[in-house]
């Protein structure tokens, strides 16, 4: 008999299946395309799924007693441009291949990013900054301070009067991940 965390469990996972699968089709036949005998676009239907996905995750984060949290209104933004960065180094080189379209080039870049850190987007994009750090040495205690001090305004933020849980939890673990330590 499974627990009510594994029914969760698989629940996100035929979620997910589903938004992969409609994303291969968008990959194929277009975000716009609407499938005969639906009435949806792929791109209606994958945030849908998106949704779905959300929450199947919410509901996991409130039968879990503790053992998995996520707030979905609380996205965590540094773990999101590290991913995006990441993404963007791949995205480089499937480009060297010649695997994917040229970057269209725009003079301006973006100027959200935290000193210390650059966007590899153009300005005014959507969404969380592609950010990492400048390529500066580890080793250069004043890069890593400004990076540290990053970490900690994106955490508590300046309308921030009193950190939560989730914002110290999220803070430790950037800065574990800055220093290079496991949790």
């Amino acid at each position: 008999m499974m627990t009510l965390t594994q029914f969760y469990l698989t629940k996100i996972s035929e979620e997910a299946d589903e938004i992969a699968q409609i994303a291969l089709k968008a990959q194929q036949f277009g975000l716009s395309e609407v499938q005969p005998g639906r009435d949806q676009s792929n791109a209606q239907r994958m945030y849908g799924e998106i949704n779905d996905l959300l929450a199947m995750v919410h509901r996991l984060s409130e039968v879990s007693k503790g053992e998995f949290f996520f707030d979905i209104g609380l996205p965590d933004h540094v773990a999101i441009s590290m991913k995006l960065s990441k993404v963007e180094k791949y995205l480089a080189y499937s480009r060297s291949l010649g695997l994917v379209e040229p970057e269209q080039h725009s003079d301006e870049r973006c100027d959200r990013a935290p000193e210390g850190w650059h966007c590899s987007r153009e300005k005014d994009h959507a969404g969380p900054c592609a950010a990492h750090p400048d390529d500066s040495d580890d080793n250069d205690v004043i890069a890593r301070s400004k990076r540290v001090l990053a970490l900690v305004d994106t955490y508590l933020g300046p309308f921030s009067d009193l950190p939560t849980k989730q914002s110290r939890d999220d803070l430790r673990h950037g800065l574990m991940r800055e220093f290079g330590v496991k949790p």
